[in-house]
Parts: structure tokens; sequence; C-alpha cells
């Protein structure tokens, strides 16, 4: 819990997280731009910016980012997986 609003300080209220919404594509992106490293540890690290930047929990993120690539993966065809690094 944010310490400003347990003790009723009016700067609680400019210590709120972003409020951000973030589409799918956006998501997707985050993930492409990643640092190399297993798919699940670029989808760790998708999830921790992507959580920093709209105030979602990270575990929450990282399943949003789990569907995002999925439907992802579904409606390519197969020769242009690889291209955004969505081959296991």
């Amino acid at each position: 819990m944010n310490r400003f609003t347990v003790c009723g300080d009016p700067r609680a209220e400019r210590e709120r997280p972003k409020d951000r919404n973030m589409t799918k594509d956006a998501m997707i992106e985050w993930f492409k731009s990643a640092p190399m490293g297993s798919r699940h540890e670029r989808m760790l690290w998708a999830a921790h910016k992507i959580a920093r930047l709209t105030g979602a929990t990270e575990g929450g993120t990282y399943q949003m980012l789990l569907v995002a690539l999925i439907e992802a993966e579904r409606l390519l065809p197969d020769e242009y997986q690889d291209v955004l690094g969505l081959t296991r």
C-alpha cells in the first residue's frame, strides 16, 4: 500500500500508479524488443517493463502478453512467425 495513503497525506494522489492501457500490438512490440534469451526470459522482461509503464501487476501483464502472443501465432502463417521471434 502507498505510505502516503495510509497517513492521509495529499501527496497520495500524485503517487498513484499509472492507469495506462496498452494494446496487444504494443505488448508484442515490447516482447520483440526484449534482449535475446529464451522465450520465457523475454516474456518476463517484457512483462516487467509493461507493468512498470501501466501500473498493472507483473503476473497479470505476463498472462495478457501470453494471450497476445498465442493469438499472434495463430493468425500468422508459419513462414512469418520466425520474423516476429514467435517460434518456439
